[in-house]
């Protein structure tokens, strides 16, 4: 009997931690968030249900079925609502609309496919909206509990519907699309139709006040639906399905209450132009968790735009937890509309695999508002392209095709505010750069701290207009192992050490390694930087000029350079070179040190190496100068053009390594 008993008390225990583990998913994130946030309303939907194929759909991915989904819904909701359910099939249909009372549950083995036909997708206002739109492959409009459920695929046939970037895809991929549909006259980017490609231009001619559905139809392929809208929406769940291939945004709701989304698998393909995966807009207390996204554009996007009449914050009380994120243009992102307002927002225990940017904060003059109280805890990182975390108040979003124009920068009514975040536990291996902050000189981004922040990266940490930026515990790992402290305080970085010179540093030049560099030996630096920015260069002789006795001095050589093959690669140990061209024109090659072959031992007392080498060049002239750090080698004195160089070089004793 013992083994029965002991089974039979297993059983209880495993159903109890089961139960507690639930438990746990429903409310632990909410509790843990350090701000007040009610846990949102899961809808409870009755037990009836309703076969799409009871009402004539068919799963032969023949049919379609739009006109059989819609009464199947028709009957749940007169029936007081339920669960109209998808069995295992391929169901061709057209849009879809949710209403209170409706868990659509796409089972195990089913695939709502939505049609590539795009005149099944009607114009018209949607959730609201003083404008037309392309009514979404699955939309609701003020419905209360409401869901997705079940381990089916919504497929939203984005393919037939968004413009692709030559540049994005392999050759093979783009010679697939241009068998069909219409390439750009630059030859960059492919449409699913002219229509597509002309809609931008075509809108421009149309009158918005009084335009019909037939005004716009001209354009219909250019305004792509968003695949699930849903909006002014109150109690929804969404859990467990996959969503993928969308016009645009996969999943987007706005102006919506108690969403609850779990469990969820989301999609796009890389090049997916504009296709976000999540982006939860002016919506407030969000629970999203354990869930997957990979996508063409932001993985899990915050948004809010200002509306008349309604107050700000209009996105709030947001908790996302347990989520992975591949491939996407950023892992957690906030913008680039953000002037509705955020308030309290919280990411715990995530992943941020192969994204371009990890935690990404983006908006500019125009479209921005104050967004605060934003808490990133938890989170692990790898393979990042670009910033491990950015705060961008600079962002324009471009149409495919179109070149980015000049941001906003000067104030108005809606400017970007960026205040008051809390990141701590973040942890990434492989970024380009640590921290990247740009504020606004109006409106600096301000009040930002660090806790137990490691990331691995080429570069550490970068920032203009920006202050009150805490960090504590926390390292950047550059190149070669090298770890360097992050400060325990930056108060301000919005002076430029070198505001003021004629000369600008060149776009090669490390300037996170100069940060570094200028916080451990400030005065050293801005004496050099001092010298250049009183003395008339041009009237130096030839000659050693002393600075700062052996920490700082200065070279200047008057003479005809050399010919490349004359020229050797060179690093130095004890000190950063300054190197500016004051009469003339010189080529200066630039490479890493870890990648460079050693082929002349160091030589103490001269401070020089030789090395073999391949870098980039670029041609130095009185516009601009050049640093070489230590972990740099590089190649001088090369010639442009005939006639003699006029040239100073000023030598800055180098911070030890710690």
């Amino acid at each position: 009997m013992l083994k029965p008993i002991l089974f039979s008390v297993s059983l209880f225990v495993l159903t109890a931690v089961s139960a507690q583990q639930q438990a746990k998913n429903e409310a632990y994130y909410v509790k843990a968030a350090p701000f007040r946030m009610t846990v949102p309303v899961v809808p409870v939907f009755s037990a009836k249900q309703f076969l799409v194929t009871a009402y004539g759909a068919k799963g032969d991915g023949q049919q379609l079925n739009t006109a059989a989904f819609a009464k199947a819904i028709t009957a749940c909701v007169a029936a007081g609502g339920g669960r109209v359910v998808v069995p295992a099939g391929l169901w061709l249909t057209g849009p879809i609309e949710l209403k209170s009372g409706v868990n659509l549950v796409v089972e195990r083995g089913a695939i709502v496919q939505f049609t590539a036909d795009r005149t099944q997708y009607p114009l018209e206002k949607i959730g609201g909206s003083s404008s037309l739109q392309v009514r979404p492959p699955i939309f609701a409009y003020k419905a209360k509990n409401v869901g997705i459920t079940g381990e089916g695929i919504l497929d939203g046939a984005g393919e037939n519907w968004r413009p692709v970037k030559k540049d994005k895809v392999t050759a093979s991929q783009w010679s697939a699309f241009t068998k069909s549909g219409v390439v750009s006259p630059d030859g960059k980017v492919w449409w699913p139709s002219a229509e597509a490609m002309n809609g931008e231009n075509y809108l421009r001619t149309v009158k918005k006040e009084g335009a019909t559905p037939e005004d716009y139809k001209p354009a219909r392929d250019f305004l792509r639906p968003h695949l699930v809208q849903l909006s002014n929406c109150e109690n929804i769940l969404v859990e467990g399905v996959t969503i993928r291939n969308s016009p645009k945004f996969v999943f987007y709701p706005t102006n919506s209450a108690n969403l609850t989304m779990r469990n969820v698998t989301i999609f796009n393909e890389e090049w997916a132009q504009n296709g976000d995966g999540i982006d939860i807009s002016a919506c407030r207390n969000v629970l999203l968790y354990k869930c997957t996204v990979s996508a063409g554009d932001d993985g899990i996007c915050m948004k809010s735009s200002s509306s008349p009449g309604q107050a700000a914050p209009r996105l709030e009380n947001v908790v996302i937890a347990g989520c992975t994120v591949y491939r996407a243009h950023g892992g957690f992102v906030i913008g680039s509309n953000t002037d509705g307002g955020m308030n309290n927002i919280f990411v715990k225990d995530c992943n941020f695999i192969g994204t371009d940017i990890g935690v990404r904060v983006k908006s500019n003059a125009g479209r921005g508002g104050l967004v605060h109280n934003i808490y990133v805890q938890d989170v692990f990182m790898s393979d990042i392209q670009k910033e491990a975390i950015s705060f961008d108040t600079y962002y324009e979003d471009v149409v495919a095709g179109k070149e980015a124009k000049d941001v906003k920068t000067t104030a108005t009514d809606k400017v970007p505010d960026f205040r008051d975040f809390y990141i701590s536990n973040v942890f990434c291996r492989g970024a380009k750069t640590a921290v990247a902050i740009t504020g606004l000189p109006y409106a600096p981004v301000q009040k930002i701290n660090f806790n137990n922040v490691v990331i691995a990266a080429s570069k550490g940490y970068v920032a203009k207009d920006a202050k009150d930026i805490v960090f504590k515990n926390s390292k950047v790992i550059l190149p070669g192992g090298r770890a360097r402290d992050l400060p325990d305080a930056v108060a301000s970085t919005n002076a430029d050490p070198f505001a003021g010179l004629a000369m600008k540093p060149h776009a090669s030049v490390n300037r996170t390694e100069f940060e570094l560099q200028y916080a451990a030996n400030k005065e050293l630096w801005d004496k050099a930087i001092e010298f250049l920015r009183s003395t008339k260069l041009s009237e130096l002789a030839p000659g050693k000029y002393p600075i700062a006795g052996d920490s700082v001095f200065a070279s200047v050589t008057l003479g005809p350079d050399k010919a490349f093959e004359a020229t050797k690669w060179e690093a130095h140990r004890k000190y950063i070179d300054l190197q500016y061209i004051i009469s003339g024109k010189e080529k200066m090659g630039v490479a890493p040190l870890s990648e460079a072959k050693e082929t002349m031992a160091y030589n103490e007392t001269k401070d020089v190496a030789n090395y073999e080498a391949e870098g980039a060049f670029h041609v130095a002239d009185p516009t601009q100068f050049f640093l070489f750090f230590p972990q740099d080698v590089h190649r001088p004195n090369i010639k442009v053009e005939e006639g003699d160089v006029r040239k100073i070089v000023i030598k800055i004793r180098a911070a030890p390594a710690p």
